[in-house]
């Protein structure tokens, strides 16, 4: 069956809302070159699904090797990666992923890392796979990191945030609806806002933390 995304009328473009759904955080503490989440959940299957996956490699003496994703052996695109200066490297990650309700996903990032933390969308309806804009912030204001993106009409921002200390409970966001608050060794917290009305040509997200560390992350990433 045709599936038509972006229809052209007397009113011009109509396009659909950006279909979103979280479906899984997951996150391991032990020190390694590579990690593997075998048997995630990946959600309900569809014939154009999308998994858009945020990974954070946190910690250590790692040798900054940027992460890279595999999804039952097949390299996801790079979206966005962002790091801190020094020890958290992060990226969102995207690839098309039609069948199944599982998944085995692989994080490698280098050598001698502390954690990582994994965060996977299930996203129907996608205009295209290329990112609208893409933002990090590692400098605390206070307690606060942000980052200003551009709306994206019938899209939405994919955010994730890691600031190096804390527990569950740790982060309040603001400007977009928070999934993901929890300790994976430390605290990994995640995000996402959709735009189904025109509104302003950008949009600032924050996320404020109860505790941080010496350093953190904050990065984003816009489709539709």
């Amino acid at each position: 069956m045709l599936k038509i995304n972006n229809l052209t009328g007397f009113g011009g473009a109509i396009r659909e809302q950006l279909d979103v759904t979280y479906v899984l955080d997951d996150g391991q503490g032990n020190n390694a070159d590579t990690y593997n989440f075998n048997g995630v959940s990946i959600g309900t299957a569809y014939d154009d699904r999308y998994l858009v996956i945020s990974a954070i490699l946190g910690a250590g003496t790692g040798d900054g090797s940027t992460p890279t994703v595999t999804v039952d052996g097949n390299t996801a695109d790079v979206l966005y990666r962002a790091n801190d200066g020094g020890t958290t490297y992060g990226g969102f990650f995207i690839i098309a992923k039609p069948t199944g309700t599982t998944a085995n996903i692989v994080v490698t990032g280098g050598s001698g890392w502390d954690r990582c933390g994994i965060n996977i969308w299930s996203v129907r309806k996608l205009l295209s796979p290329i990112p609208i804009s893409t933002a990090s912030d590692s400098t605390y204001s206070t307690n606060d990191l942000s980052v200003t993106m551009q709306s994206p009409y019938r899209g939405a921002i994919f955010l994730a945030a890691y600031p190096n200390a804390g527990t569950s409970g740790n982060a309040t966001w603001t400007d977009a609806a928070e999934v993901q608050d929890t300790n994976h060794e430390r605290n990994y917290t995640a995000a996402y806002a959709t735009y189904p009305t025109s509104s302003s040509s950008t949009q600032t997200i924050t996320v404020t933390f109860v505790t941080i560390g010496a350093s953190g992350l904050l990065f984003a990433v816009g489709l539709r």
